[in-house]
Order: structure tokens, then C-alpha cells, then sequence
């Protein structure tokens, strides 16, 4: 069966390397500036100084964030090492929306036991305000919906539409103490709760194991260069 689902590139790690590179070179041109304007008194040395300070402070918080991001990574690629026995990953997918320019990316799809479960990875930081990450989330679950809409219907095209989709929204930078909350009706859980959050939506999503055959099918699909 098709689902709609085009196989696309995972999310990879970012790198630091540019940005302490980036920090580095200008702290050294700020020392400059600073002892060119101390030794000639000419103010305009002391202004481009001051912006490379400022400079140097933000590449430093930009490294800083790389640095959190890939350690989120990290620790999300080891929970998807560890998944439970019947829960298989696929990679990131794109749909395309009927008479619609932008395509819908689906970050994780997982095929379960009874399901296919959607997944949306939310890399809003710490640092952002409750307003801008609920906003942030429930544009993430509007999209997942549309797309699990997609695939139901692309599924049901070709006559297998008993195969439920569920979706779920993995926050990176969610603390595990801070519990499940629920955006526009789904989950929305830290990677260490992925799998116990896998079960409990793909328990939810129907009362039969999926047919060997459609599971085979459905990781087939997902494949790169099955398309």
C-alpha cells in the first residue's frame, strides 16, 4: 500500500565549528580595534570595538544552542536505538497537500503494532516565553493532523483504511518530571517518554495487531529509492 509518505532526510546534528570559529576570529579583530583606539584616540576605533564585543556575544550564545541541539539529538537517537519490540522507525517524510505550494514534513514515522504513528519534533528552547512555545505547538499539531488526514485518505483510496494513523509531539527540550500535556488533542512528550508514549498511542489507536504483511509493507514504503 501507499500512504502518501515520501521518504526525506533525517534531522541531522548541527555544527559548532563555524560559529566558535566565528567567535574566536572576532575577539581577536575586537583586541584589535580596542588597542588601535588606545593608541591613537580615534573614537571610531572604540565604536567597532564595542559591535565586536556584542559580535563575540552572539556567536558565543549561538554555539551554546548547537551545542544544546546536538546533545538533543544525541539523547533522542539513543531512546530510537531503544525502542520496544514491534515499534520500527522510518525516517522523515513529505506529503503534498492537494492544491497546496507548501509540503507537510513529518519528522519521525513510526510503524507499530496496531498503527502508523505520525511523530512532530518541536526544538522550541528553554529560553523562549509559554506564549511563543504553545503557539509553536499548536501550529506543529495542526500540521500533523492535516497530514495524518492525508495518509488516512491515501490509505482508504487504496483500500486499506483499517490501518489507523496516530500522531504524538516530541518537545526536545521538555524536561521528563514535566509530565503530558495535550496541544490541539495530542500528546506532547520529552524523548525519554517516547516509548512509553508509543505504546500508550498505538494501544489507543485500535483493538488488533496490524497483519505482518501490511507492517512489512508500510517500513517497504518508507524506505529512500522506494518512491
Amino acid at each position: 500500500m501507499r500512504t502518501g509518505l515520501a521518504p526525506a532526510m533525517l534531522r541531522s546534528k548541527p555544527n559548532a565549528y563555524p560559529w566558535l570559529l566565528a567567535a574566536a576570529l572576532t575577539a581577536l579583530l575586537a583586541g584589535s580595534l580596542f588597542r588601535a583606539y588606545t593608541q591613537t584616540d580615534v573614537a571610531l576605533f572604540r565604536m567597532f570595538g564595542t559591535i565586536a564585543v556584542v559580535l563575540v556575544g552572539v556567536f558565543a550564545t549561538r554555539t551554546f544552542y548547537v551545542f544544546q541541539e546536538r546533545d538533543a539529538l544525541e539523547r533522542l537517537a539513543g531512546v530510537l536505538d531503544q525502542l520496544p519490540a514491534g515499534f520500527d522507525v522510518g525516517p522523515a517524510a513529505v506529503l503534498r497537500e492537494p492544491d497546496a505550494r507548501r509540503r507537510l514534513v513529518v519528522d519521525l514515522v513510526i510503524v507499530g503494532r496496531r498503527s502508523l504513528i505520525l511523530v512532530g519534533i518541536d526544538g522550541t528552547r528553554p529560553v523562549a516565553s509559554a506564549g511563543a512555545t504553545r503557539a509553536r505547538l499548536q501550529r506543529l499539531a495542526r500540521n500533523l493532523w492535516r497530514a495524518r488526514r492525508l495518509v488516512e485518505g491515501q490509505a482508504g483510496a487504496e483500500g486499506a483504511g483499517d490501518v489507523p494513523v496516530t500522531a504524538l509531539l516530541l518537545a526536545l527540550y521538555r524536561e521528563p518530571e514535566a509530565g503530558t500535556v495535550f496541544i490541539e488533542g495530542l500528546p506532547v512528550v520529552p524523548a525519554e517518554s517516547l516509548p512509553s508514549a508509543l505504546i500508550e498511542v498505538d494501544r489507543e489507536a485500535a483493538g488488533a495487531d496490524l497483519p505482518p504483511e501490511f507492517r512489512n509493507q508500510l517500513l517497504r514504503d518508507l524506505q529512500p529509492g522506494t518512491r
